[in-house]
């Protein structure tokens, strides 16, 4: 019990130490929310050049906030089925705009929103060979792997959730194996997981994914 009351103590002093830090070199900040319910932020330095001054965040304010757009962008997209969802944004077509890759559990399309502009979304994930259906797909990223200028992707998997088998879900039998997407440049994937890795394929385990040039070649 004192072990970790001593823990508490130095985490509280710690904080204590970069609030104090954050005191000392940077403005005092101050959020209130009145009666009408609009948050108003108070800042003692305000805008550059400015002091005192308070920012009301609202339907005349300057800052725009965030708007829920999926359901009436992306339909039936909005909602996926899955217990371990990815998401990867990526100008896959190199139009000059951001499309969204989602993932979802075996039995339902993963799903690529090809970005037409003007807040227009196109799912076009048969067409582009990216469903994989058969699979548990899981986290997901965008990573050109070839240097070819078109990011690929990687779709993790894990095994089938309503089996109670979890990480011991055969992979033969549920298809899930870790998948590598080539980017064709002509809107399509191609399918290369085996050719990449061959036994070596990761199965059953991938939550997150992460792309990095570890040895800088």
């Amino acid at each position: 019990m004192k072990h970790s009351t001593g823990i508490l103590f130095v985490l509280a002093a710690s904080f204590l130490l970069v609030l104090a830090a954050c005191e000392k070199d940077s403005p005092s900040v101050a959020v209130t929310t009145p009666s009408n319910g609009t948050p108003t932020i108070e800042s003692s330095e305000g805008t550059p050049g400015g002091t005192g001054n308070t920012v009301e965040y609202g339907p005349t304010s300057p800052v725009v906030p965030f708007t829920d757009m999926a359901a009436g962008v992306l339909g039936d997209g909005a909602q996926l089925w899955n217990f371990l969802p990815g998401v990867a944004i990526f100008d896959y077509d190199r139009d000059g705009d951001m499309d969204v890759y989602f993932t979802q559990m075996g039995g339902e399309p993963n799903l690529l929103y090809r970005n037409d502009g003007d807040m227009v979304f196109l799912e076009v994930g048969t067409q582009a060979g990216v469903t994989l259906m058969d699979r548990y797909s899981t986290g997901v990223v965008a990573c050109d792997v070839d240097n070819d200028g078109f990011h690929d992707l990687y779709v993790g998997a894990a095994g089938n959730p309503e089996d109670d088998l979890d990480y011991r879900s055969p992979s033969e039998t549920q298809g899930n194996k870790d998948a590598l997407l080539r980017n064709n440049g002509d809107g399509t994937f191609t399918d290369v997981t085996d050719t990449a890795f061959g036994d070596g394929v990761n199965v059953r385990s991938a939550s997150t994914i992460a792309c990095a040039d570890v040895d800088n070649d």
